[in-house]
């Protein structure tokens, strides 16, 4: 079960409402871009901003992309959510946040905060719009605000939706055969004029505090943001089982007030749990555990980024593009992820995923983890 990051992956089909939409909005960016374009002044001709609205993950992964423009003498704002300014790297400037991703912005509300980041940027505006996922609606965004240049890829990163609009410099959605943070290193090529290193993502965690580091301990992420990423919870109580007659000390890590779902997501309902209440205590957590076992989720790209051995399981997700960036690390699929094209995640299509994970058995999961360079119980 474990994955070769080399092969081929299928796109995500987008149904025909939503085709029409990506459509529509592309019609509408296509006409507002000549129209809102503005000039830029000499001393912000070296100026990006980049626009990531959704996960934990995707602020992760755009990490080396943004240190790598830093130390070229960029200056980069990012748009994102709250709850990951903590993610950005020293230097970048944060730009008033969203508050939700776009799939839960309605057009209202989208074309209400892109006319007030226009009149807040007034005269700032960026030379260079980044739009990380090939999204028509952060391009719609980044036209309305008025960025001279806009590269992002020539997809919706890893959908069957191409992007085919004037004024765009785009870049190949390579999502088949690179993870999401090497994805994002590409968007910096046309600024550069030239590749750049490729280095995973980083964070660097303060020293944990309320969860000490422990050489038995394994971190256990069982929540994940879609129902369609969730793994049984008779799987991980047989897991939890195993882990702890191999003399190892599993401990829960999950998001605020999410105890009571964590337990009973691995069907245990006194099974040792730490909330972390923001980013920062979470890194902590983590880097008290020497591995991680998780879904595909937001903390397994923080496991990687503050240096755990991570053990990372997939059933409809798209590989290599989300591989844990981990060194080690060991991903675990379930047969269905190659055979079939991945559903798109939404919850019409959360008992396909469920049944997928259902087919990663707790026995090859333990083994993943006994694979792992660890210290001996």
């Amino acid at each position: 079960m474990a994955t070769d990051p080399t092969a081929a992956a299928p796109r995500i089909r987008v149904g025909p409402a939503r085709r029409v939409a990506f459509h529509l909005l592309g019609a509408l960016f296509a006409l507002l871009r000549p129209l809102l374009r503005r000039r830029v002044r000499p001393d912000r001709a070296r100026s990006v901003l980049v626009v990531e609205p959704y996960g934990m993950g995707d602020i992760i992964a755009l990490e080396p992309a943004l240190t790598t423009l830093l130390h070229a003498g960029w200056d980069c704002s990012v748009l994102t959510r709250a709850a990951w300014l903590p993610l950005l790297p020293p230097g970048v400037r944060p730009i008033s946040p969203v508050l939700k991703p776009w799939n839960q912005t309605s057009l209202a509300q989208l074309l209400a905060l892109a006319w007030r980041l226009r009149r807040n940027l007034r005269d700032d505006v960026p030379a260079v719009g980044i739009d990380p996922r090939g999204d028509i609606r952060t391009l719609l965004v980044l036209a309305i605000v008025g960025c001279p240049r806009c590269v992002t890829f020539d997809h919706y990163v890893g959908f069957d939706c191409p992007l085919r609009l004037p004024w765009l410099e785009t870049r190949p959605d390579a999502f088949d055969r690179l993870p999401k943070w090497r994805l994002n290193l590409s968007l910096t090529e046309p600024l550069l004029g030239a590749p750049a290193v490729a280095r995973p993502p980083v964070f660097p965690a303060p020293a944990p505090a309320s969860a000490p580091a422990h050489p038995l301990r394994v971190g256990i992420v069982p929540l994940a943001p879609w129902e369609g990423k969730l793994w049984p919870p008779e799987n991980w109580a047989e897991l939890l089982r195993g882990l702890r007659a191999a003399g190892r000390e599993p401990l829960l890590l999950c998001g605020p007030g999410e105890t009571a779902r964590a337990r009973q997501a691995v069907n245990d309902p006194h099974a040792p749990c730490l909330e972390n209440p923001d980013v920062p205590a979470y890194a902590a957590a983590l880097r008290a555990c020497p591995v991680v076992v998780t879904l595909d989720t937001g903390p397994m790209h923080l496991a990687g980024a503050v240096g755990c051995a991570v053990v990372a399981l997939f059933g409809t997700g798209q590989l290599p593009l989300w591989a844990p960036a981990a060194d080690p690390h060991r991903t675990l699929t379930a047969p269905a992820l190659s055979a079939n094209p991945p559903p798109h995640p939404i919850a019409a299509n959360a008992a396909l995923g469920r049944a997928a994970m259902a087919e990663i058995p707790p026995s090859a999961v333990l083994a993943a983890v006994q694979s792992l360079p660890l210290p001996a119980p």
